[in-house]
C-alpha cells in the first residue's frame, strides 16, 4: 500500500483450529523492517469460512473492497 503497509486476504484454511472455528478475513499489517515484525492494524473478520480464494483492495476514498 502507499503507506508501506500490507493488505491481504486470509481465507483461514491453514489455521490449526476445528472446522467450526474457521473464519476468513481481510487484514492490514504494518511492517517494521528494522525489527522484522508485522503488526496487525486493521481487519475485517467474517463469521464463517469463505471461499478459498479472495482479494482485498484499499480504495482511494479509504474504503476497502473485499471480493
Amino acid at each position: 500500500m502507499p503507506n508501506g503497509n500490507l493488505l491481504v486476504y486470509d481465507n483461514g484454511d491453514d489455521r490449526p483450529v476445528p472446522p467450526e472455528d474457521m473464519f476468513s478475513r481481510c487484514i492490514e499489517y504494518e511492517i517494521d523492517h528494522d525489527q522484522k515484525t508485522l503488526t496487525a492494524v486493521w481487519q475485517h473478520k467474517f463469521d464463517k469460512f469463505c471461499s478459498p480464494t479472495g482479494s482485498c483492495r484499499r480504495m482511494n476514498n479509504g474504503n476497502t473492497l473485499i471480493g
